[in-house]
């Protein structure tokens, strides 16, 4: 409770107030709260959703023309009412406006109860409500039928039957409140094993952060769990059974997020859970210091601490995340190792550990000439044509054999050494059955080797799109603009802003040799930092040893051709290695159709983590007895 008569913006708080959260700048007319929701309405013609513990905001609803004076919540429907007279009444899960009506004066009063909807104004009239029936039906049905499947499971199972039934799909704004339902499910579930929880903001109107820590005992080792719980979009008449509704077949778990990143997460979970039951089984046996009741036991005598950073915008670059770590970096440091999830096997049969990631360079190349298009029947011949430009500048970034052709482009770039080189023949790659797969009769490269060396060690260029100001169907145009999208998949010690300057340089000097009238500009549009872990490290060395523990082979270590910028990220800022452990299989189909993962591989993956935790722990703890047996 705050002291009596304490202030706050230069206003004396009276005694009983213990908290004062600044929401807006405006007048604020009502507040109602409403499960986990605070909702604000203000003199800017807006109202807010604000999450209840944090004070968050979640989102902002805009449509009204006045001051909203009042506003209700109720059978999944808020209702809103302003200075005009004007009701509106919102889907609480999508944030779209259903209905709106129009009364006489100012709407000072609204509340739901029986069923309806009751507002009351100037006017000194009382109106009753009931929205469309249809949209309350619509409503109820869909709460209804967003559940859970009625079979049961082992927890692990029946949580992630949960987690995938919310279809937290980041990149949907009428989702926004179903990425906040996975938020508070995560905080919910480690809340429950004795972690310190917290939702961190990172850019306001997003998905909040879900960070958690057990322990603090900076004399023990900390291991940081990363993973994301927002999902991919999906196309939902194209999977075989409902995208979120948990369903297996042939040995899979099939529904959005299983895979990507949902499955890994809670398998992360339960792993430290399993770690959890082991070592407290081991100190069981010994002399505990049972006068030390300052921490729960299940705490104080752990051999390491626990963080996770789990995110919610991960499908949409990550927005706010950077700036959220960086306003935790108290709760979250320090950190001696940091695990990741969110890659799959190199192939169907062989565990992998991951130690490399390249990085990416995203640039726009467009060519302007005359100042509208024109018509290659009248005016072809006698003009520089844009197009014409740009495929001759594209043709000369590339030599015989897919080499980048940029001045400078592979002068930071290591030569592989014979021990890496070994790595690589280990790998039991089938070229021909790749070549298949892909759908051509040659590759630019002969060997297995060469092929993976390429794929994920070697910093590569590719154009990904050609667009123009005339429309796909028009076939006598002559563009008056032509704009083509180029990546560059880096590798370690090539910087984003040097390989730009490089490709900038080598454009500009490319199109001076045409002779062309018209005008070359060249765009950055978005760069991602490469990684590449240490193989010799401790925490490398013992996770190698607890996936060939768990799986019985030698696992493969390999690296990957694609991108993920927070690893090197959080490695600068919590001043720690990463680890990249996939648990998928290659053909989980991440992001498509039928997204989905072996029972055995996630199983496998808990089981493997949770031994990875025994053997970093000090004093090293024995692992879980238990097995996963198919």
């Amino acid at each position: 409770r705050a002291p009596p008569n304490w202030s706050y913006n230069n206003h004396v708080v009276p005694e009983g107030c213990v908290r004062c959260v600044p929401v807006c700048e405006d007048s604020l007319f009502d507040v109602h709260v409403h499960g986990d929701a605070v909702y604000v309405t203000s003199a800017n013609n807006t109202f807010s959703e604000y999450d209840l513990e944090s004070f968050i905001l979640r989102r902002r609803f805009v449509g009204h023309q006045s001051e909203i004076m009042t506003i209700c919540v109720g059978a999944g429907i808020i209702l809103s009412g302003d200075a005009d007279g004007v009701l509106k009444f919102w889907d609480s899960g999508t944030a779209q406006c259903l209905q709106t009506e129009y009364t006489y004066g100012s709407i000072q009063s609204t509340v739901f109860a029986k069923r309806k909807f009751f507002s009351g104004g100037l006017g000194g009239v009382v109106s009753v409500w009931s929205p469309n029936p249809h949209v309350i039906n619509m409503r109820q049905q869909t709460m209804l039928t967003s559940g859970m499947p009625t079979w049961h499971c082992p927890p692990l199972l029946d949580a992630l039957r949960t987690f995938i039934s919310i279809p937290s799909i980041s990149a949907v704004e009428e989702r926004r409140s179903d990425c906040w339902r996975c938020a508070y499910f995560l905080k919910q579930m480690l809340d429950s094993s004795a972690f310190e929880t917290r939702l961190a903001e990172g850019k306001e109107g997003k998905s909040p952060i879900v960070l958690a820590r057990l322990g603090r005992n900076p004399e023990k080792p900390t291991v940081a769990f990363y993973g994301h719980y927002d999902v991919f979009p999906v196309r939902e008449t194209q999977w075989t059974t409902p995208p979120f509704e948990l369903c297996g077949r042939d040995g899979y778990l099939y529904g959005r997020g299983v895979t990507d990143d949902k499955g890994p997460i809670l398998a992360m979970f339960y792993a430290v859970k399993d770690w959890m039951a082991t070592v407290m089984e081991s100190s069981s046996a010994e002399d505990a210091d049972a006068s030390d009741t300052s921490k729960p036991a299940a705490v104080k005598d752990l051999p390491l601490n626990i963080v996770f950073i789990m995110e919610g915008e991960e499908e949409c670059d990550s927005e706010g995340f950077r700036e959220c770590v960086e306003n935790n970096m108290e709760f979250l440091s320090p950190v001696d190792v940091i695990l990741l999830s969110n890659t799959v096997w190199l192939g169907e049969n062989t565990p992998c550990l991951h130690y490399g990631l390249r990085g990416v360079l995203d640039v726009k190349i467009e060519i302007f000439g005359p100042r509208k298009n024109l018509h290659s029947g009248v005016d072809g011949g006698v003009v520089r044509e844009p197009m014409l430009d740009l495929v001759t500048l594209l043709s000369l970034l590339s030599e015989k054999g897919g080499r980048v052709a940029i001045e400078g482009f592979y002068s930071k770039v290591s030569a592989v050494s014979d021990e890496e080189l070994e790595l690589y023949r280990q790998v039991q790659f089938d070229l021909d059955l790749y070549k298949r797969n892909l759908g051509v009769s040659s590759l630019l490269v002969e060997t297995p080797e060469q092929v993976l060396m390429r794929r994920w060690r070697e910093p590569t260029l590719s154009i990904h799109s050609i667009t123009t100001s005339a429309s796909s169907s028009s076939s006598s145009i002559i563009p008056a603009m032509a704009s083509a999208r180029v990546g560059i998949r880096l590798v370690p010690a090539q910087q984003p802003e040097e390989i730009f300057s490089l490709l900038c340089e080598q454009m500009e000097k490319n199109f001076a040799s045409l002779g062309s009238s018209n005008q070359l500009e060249i765009q950055q549009l978005h760069a991602g930092d490469w990684w590449l872990g240490d193989r010799e490290s401790e925490y490398f060395r013992s996770a190698l040893d607890s996936i060939r523990e768990v799986w019985g082979v030698e696992p493969l270590q390999t690296r990957e051709g694609g991108t993920i910028p927070l690893t090197r990220y959080l490695e600068k800022s919590l001043k720690a290695p990463a680890l990249h452990l996939p648990l998928g299989q290659r053909s989980d189909s991440a992001h498509l159709d039928d997204e989905r993962i072996r029972l055995e591989n996630l199983l496998r993956g808990r089981e493997v983590i949770a031994r990875f935790l025994c053997k970093i722990s000090r004093p090293i703890v024995s692992a879980p007895t238990h097995q996963y047996e198919g």
